[in-house]
């Protein structure tokens, strides 16, 4: 699909890591931004005689158009839980009442509650997320049928999921031909909550392609209210 963005006021790099707002238009070609300028020095793009067809011209009205935001840590069908139970010491919380309802979750649930939590994304300008909870497969389901940018975390923890696990995850998800650029599954211990083995330790013995991909998203707050508990 060929889109034109015109009228607007578009958000781009500038030197030294700062921004810059340029007027005029923004054109995609297939799934790339191919053009940003005012219209009239459209050479580089369109070579050879080329006349881009526009599958849809849109109007910013002057309104500001910018990347989306990327989510970096976050359990997308959890939605179902925000604001239950709030203001209880952390331990509390997750045992005693966010695991016994999780536990209750069928893969249909997780597969919808993905689909909202997707939809609130994007009504926030949310396009990417790193994603981490139950049901590998559902969340990929719900992502790829939004049309929504998701890495699929393993979340790797003590007591709902192993290395094997994970590593099969790395080798079917990667492999879906749909999923190719919009979702990729690394390894990740899973905060200091509910898995308290070392990155190093987690991963010992995994294939290096997988390996290559760990993360340890393991805040200093997490650490201390884990201390704390």
């Amino acid at each position: 699909m060929n889109t034109r963005f015109y009228n607007a006021k578009i958000l781009t790099l500038a030197d030294d890591h700062k921004f810059k707002i340029t007027e005029g238009e923004l054109w995609v070609k297939g799934n790339t931004i191919c053009y940003i300028g005012d219209g009239t020095d459209t050479a580089d793009v369109c070579k050879d005689g080329e006349v881009l067809v526009w599958d849809r011209e849109i109007d910013a009205c002057g309104n500001l158009l910018m990347p989306g935001f990327k989510n970096a840590h976050t359990h997308t069908a959890m939605t179902f839980l925000r604001s239950y139970a709030d203001d209880l010491p952390l331990q509390d919380w997750l045992n005693q009442q966010v695991f016994p309802r999780e536990g209750q979750l069928t893969e249909d649930d997780v597969y919808w509650l993905n689909i909202l939590g997707i939809m609130e994304y994007l009504t926030s300008g949310i396009t990417s997320c790193f994603d981490m909870y139950l049901n590998t497969e559902m969340m990929a389901k719900a992502s790829v049928e939004c049309g929504f940018r998701s890495v699929l975390v393993s979340g790797i923890n003590d007591f709902s999921s192993s290395l094997e696990e994970v590593e099969a995850d790395f080798n079917t998800y990667n492999q879906y031909d749909e999923l190719q650029e919009q979702s990729l599954i690394p390894l990740e211990a899973q905060s200091q909550t509910r898995c308290f083995r070392s990155l190093a330790e987690v991963t010992k013995g995994v294939p290096s392609p997988a390996r290559a991909s760990a993360w340890g998203l393991i805040s200093p707050l997490e650490t201390d209210c884990c201390r704390n508990s």
